[in-house]
């Protein structure tokens, strides 16, 4: 055994402990100060966030969520943060809004509702119930480069929806990984949502190893792990391609620890860090495999067995429809249509974990030549598992 709760390692665990970004959730708590000291009077703000993967915006947002909800409870009034993300709740304006109306109370929600009136009964629901939300937005880079609905300009108008009540969502606060979305806004809704953001840097090799410290605290039996592997962790997470992505320094840690127990021993070496990184990969992650949806993760499971039967770094796209009727046959699966194939690879470009060149090119993000097999090879059992 190595493990004393290896869940802590995941990234969607929030600690209590923020290292190295204790400041950052101080000042979103100051910023909002007076949705909890005195909503009623509180206008909509918004608040944004830039910084590369890993560099802890997630985990600060739910954070200062949480410590909202606690300091409101403490004043008297019922603040709720209510977190998104496209990547796991939906890609379009309409499933967003069904999940932000769920949240906050399943009594209000309909199928037959669009994404408008959907909005429109959430805020006559808080104006009645005399209860208060912040909306978080996470990836907001993400949802616009789909090139869908204007999203941000319906929040950024929630205040006009009701003009003769007041509106009780109090703030939206989004979170991208670079401020190149702001491109994608038009002028209406750069106009109220402004062009300052604040910049999250990545964690150095110090901060890292800090917050690893803490996590294997929770995550492993003592002695389990020593100093000399999360230093080496800590390094490499800080190193290209990751240059301070704490998320890969936990799934390093995370599969490292699975291999080693597997294996039973007792205690995490430098070589199982050294097999993991041979083939883990910083663009595909735990995070991203934990959120596909099951279609996805098939299709993406059927171009890992085309490619680790190929010659080539790159499959074509009948190749992919093949393997996928293949992989669909063998499970006992309905089969896919050729439109659905399409869509899922391309959602699979758009969050970054594949290539697609042209219908004759498509292969995994960011994989060297020489590691690609077994890379797919951890991806295949990695992805079998998971389903």
């Amino acid at each position: 055994m190595i493990f004393k709760d290896r869940d802590k390692l995941l990234p969607t665990y929030i600690p209590k402990e923020l290292p190295h970004r204790e400041e950052q959730v101080d000042q979103l708590v100051k910023f909002y100060s007076s949705s909890f000291e005195g909503p009623e009077q509180a206008s909509l703000k918004f608040y944004q966030i830039v910084g590369p993967v890993g560099s802890g915006k997630t985990v600060t947002v739910l954070t200062f969520g949480r410590k909202i909800e606690e300091l409101s409870k403490q004043n008297g009034y019922d603040v709720r943060h209510v977190y998104v993300n496209p990547r796991q709740h939906g890609t379009s304006k309409l499933m967003l809004f069904r999940y932000i109306v769920q949240k906050v109370d399943t009594s209000i929600f309909s199928l037959s509702l669009s994404a408008e009136e959907l909005m429109l009964e959430l805020l006559k629901y808080l104006n009645r119930s005399g209860k208060y939300i912040i909306l978080i937005f996470d990836e907001v880079d993400f949802y616009l480069s789909l090139g869908k609905e204007h999203l941000v300009y319906n929040l950024t108008r929630l205040n006009e929806v009701l003009p003769e009540q007041r509106c009780n969502v109090l703030g939206v606060v989004f979170t991208a990984r670079n401020d190149s979305y702001l491109r994608r806004l038009d002028e209406a809704e750069l106009s109220s949502l402004g062009r300052y953001y604040v910049e999250f840097s990545p964690y150095s090799a110090s901060q890292i190893y800090n917050i690893l410290e803490k996590r294997s605290y929770e995550a492993f039996l003592p002695n389990a792990i020593e100093e000399k592997v999360l230093r080496y962790v800590a390094d490499i997470a800080t190193s290209p391609p990751a240059a301070g992505d704490v998320r890969f320094a936990l799934s390093i840690l995370y599969n490292a620890g699975i291999l080693a127990e597997n294996r039973g021993r007792t205690k995490l070496s430098l070589d199982d860090i050294r097999e993991v990184l041979s083939v883990l990969n910083p663009s595909v992650t735990e995070e991203d495999i934990m959120y596909l949806p099951e279609e996805e993760k098939f299709v993406l499971l059927s171009l890992a067995n085309a490619l680790k039967h190929s010659s080539n770094a790159y499959i074509t796209f009948d190749e992919l429809v093949s393997q996928c009727e293949v992989d669909r046959r063998l499970s006992n699966a309905k089969p896919f249509g050729l439109r659905d194939i399409v869509k899922y690879a391309q959602n699979l470009k758009n969050r970054g974990i594949i290539d697609i060149r042209s219908l004759t090119e498509i292969g995994i993000s960011n994989v060297p030549a020489e590691g690609l097999q077994r890379f797919l090879d951890f991806l295949i059992k990695r992805l079998g598992d998971d389903r």
